[in-house]
């Protein structure tokens, strides 16, 4: 493989890197794939989620090769914007620039080992990008950082009439819904990976088609010459429709953005909380706090009963945790 790109393609094309792990299970999640053929298209893998990317570059030897991902892109960081990148694979991959001049010697793995992209079957809809980018920067800090809880560990899909992405924590959710143009209908789960993924996709993009894909993995988001597929968990989520009052959902949530008429509407909303419970110097503390904040909150006293079972009905002040020391948030089950 031989190719000459300007670096300002090569970093976008670059950006499926980020599924490389730092701590690879297998060699192959912590590389990237360069296959060069009229242009250049980049794929990467955690065997979890899969990320595809293309850029227009001057093909001299078509080929491909595997080389580590995050290396790579932390080298063309380094390379000024203007500069003109050339790529030659052999025993390692040589990339070389002229003005300033520069080379790096990069190791490389047997391409052959590089998993296949599953491909795309069933469309589910289109959304406008920069709605969908948005949407996903609301909810995505409110995904648990416990991967443990992987029902919760990801951002969950109601693909309906409306678009709603829905994220939480256990003591908050967030859900942002959006008009798009719906074929089919789906709830699906997308790991905390593949949603970043999508988002930075997303930036990027005018408008994304939402798919479904063979095999284990089984969602897919593409827009241009890019693509992210993210494998689909099989997990319940909590009732997060009964969480929300009648009045919270008669009434207008706060917009993201104003919309032109003829573009599609972005909203979102907290059901739990509008910003974090006051800060508190001890766990019971902590906890009695939390408690208070989230009975001042908009959630019927009968969902926070069925969500946060650890909890016991005070007569007079509301919640409060069942002991001092217990502090059991609501239940990924619920």
């Amino acid at each position: 493989m031989k190719l000459t790109i300007r670096q300002p393609d090569l970093a976008a094309a670059l950006a499926p890197a980020g599924l490389c792990s730092g701590n690879p299970r297998h060699p192959v999640s912590a590389a990237v794939l360069l296959d060069a053929d009229g242009r250049l298209t980049v794929r990467a893998s955690d065997l979890d989620q899969w990320a595809t990317a293309t850029a227009s570059a001057t093909i001299m030897e078509p080929g491909r090769v595997a080389v580590a991902g995050r290396l790579l892109r932390e080298v063309v960081k380094v390379i000024p914007k203007a500069a003109e990148v050339h790529l030659e694979a052999g025993d390692t991959l040589a990339v070389r620039v002229d003005r300033p001049r520069g080379s790096w010697s990069l190791p490389t793995i047997d391409h052959e080992l590089f998993p296949v992209v599953p491909a795309v079957e069933g469309k589910l809809g289109t959304v406008d990008g920069p709605s969908l980018a948005e949407a996903l920067g609301r909810v995505l800090p409110f995904v648990t950082a416990e991967d443990a809880l992987a029902n919760i560990h990801a951002v969950y899909l109601h693909a309906g009439a409306r678009l709603a992405l829905v994220a939480t924590d256990r003591y908050r959710l967030a859900v942002a819904e959006m008009d798009w143009q719906p074929v089919a209908e789906a709830e699906l789960y997308l790991p905390l990976a593949g949603a970043k993924a999508w988002a930075d996709l997303a930036k990027t993009s005018t408008t994304v088609t939402i798919t479904t894909a063979e095999g284990p993995a089984s969602l897919a988001a593409l827009a241009g010459g890019g693509m992210v597929v993210a494998s689909r968990l099989n997990a319940d989520y909590p009732n997060w429709r009964a969480l929300e009052t009648p009045s919270s959902r008669s009434s207008s949530p706060p917009t993201l953005s104003t919309s032109p008429p003829g573009t599609s509407e972005r909203t979102c909303r907290s059901a739990a909380v509008a910003t974090s419970p006051p800060p508190c110097t001890s766990r019971a503390a902590t906890a009695a706090a939390r408690c208070a904040y989230l009975a001042a909150s908009t959630w019927p006293a009968a969902a926070l009963a069925a969500c946060m079972p650890g909890r016991s009905r005070s007569s007079s002040a509301g919640w409060s945790p069942r002991s001092a020391a217990g502090d059991t948030p609501m239940s990924p089950g619920g």
